[in-house]
This record gives C-alpha cells, structure tokens and sequence, in this order.
C-alpha cells in the first residue's frame, strides 16, 4: 500500500509537466532540463523516491499533436545512461512530426469508422451512444437524439436522469465498464 501511495502521489509531483504546452508544440521534443535546474534533480523527491528506486533517471518527452489535443510520448533512461544530447533531442523532434501525422490519421480513420457505425445503428433504428475513456458523450446518431430528450438527457457531456439515484447508479455503471 505504501508504494502504491508513493506511486499515485509522485505522479502529482512529476515537475516534467511544467513545461510550457506552447513551447513543447511548437519545439516538439523536450527533456529534463526543459523541466528542471540540474541542482534540482539531485535533490526533487520525485527523481530520487520515485525514478530512482526503479533505476530511471533521464526524460525526453516527444510531442504528439493532432488538432488541439497534445500528449507526451516519455522515454525514459537509466541511472547509468547519459541524457538526451542536443542531436537526439533533435531527432526526436523530428520523430515528433512524423508520430503526429500519424496520430492525426488514426484520428480522422477512427471518426470515419464510428461515423460509419452510428449510421449504421441508425439504418436499424437502434439508438447508439460513443463514449470517451471518462464516460463522456462523444457522439451520438439520431435514433439515440429522439430518445434523450425527457427524462433521460445528456447534460454537460454526461447522461443523466432526472432521478439523481438513477443517474449515479449509471455512472457508476459506466465507471465499471470501463475500467474492465
């Protein structure tokens, strides 16, 4: 239990996310020292209770970007490995542009497909509902708009009912469907 609490705690206190979203966009990679003063890192708890115990110490974060969305590929290295050089910091720049067109295909091939499967609900009258990760509504088809209009709406991106009891007990549901 208590490795698990330094787990869930030392992500909190990760000062890899200070760097600024704008600049990692725009460079595309960063790393460390992006992040942090090389003092720091010797003595930050996070470096030292939580990446050192596991043998990690050097980041390079590659930036993956399609449309407003922005994620962090984070590589890590050992105690006993260098840090990312000027040159591989570069390289991975250039990984970053080729990891985002790749992203923003997959992106537009993945709302071809739900397009597609909503429509095709839609043609058997069955109402269908996509959700993301959190439960949130992404889309719906038509079938599931005419029946979300009285007691059962979506509000704020969450489907609910006027019932509170209801609605908890689905997103309770919800919850459990997707974490299996």
């Amino acid at each position: 239990v208590v490795g698990r609490e330094l787990a869930v705690s030392a992500h909190q206190r990760d000062v890899r996310f200070h760097v600024n979203p704008e600049t990692f966009r725009r460079v595309g990679a960063v790393d460390d020292f992006d992040c942090t003063a090389i003092e720091t890192i010797s003595r930050d708890p996070f470096y030292q209770d939580f990446l050192a115990p596991a043998g990690l110490q050097w980041f390079g974060g590659v930036a993956l970007q399609t449309g407003e969305d922005l994620w962090c590929l984070s590589l890590n290295r050992g105690i006993n490995q260098d840090p990312f050089s000027p040159e591989e910091k570069t390289k991975l720049a250039q990984l970053s542009r080729s990891l985002s067109t790749a992203a923003a295909t997959s992106r537009a091939l993945g709302v071809a497909a739900s397009t597609a499967t909503l429509e095709a609900f839609d043609i058997s009258q069955t109402a269908a509902v996509l959700l993301n990760p959190m439960g949130e509504v992404v889309r719906t088809n038509r079938s599931a708009d005419r029946l979300l209009t009285g007691d059962v709406k979506i509000v704020s991106r969450r489907i609910t009912s006027v019932d509170r009891n209801a609605t908890s007990a689905l997103d309770r549901a919800l919850s459990r469907l997707l974490r299996s």
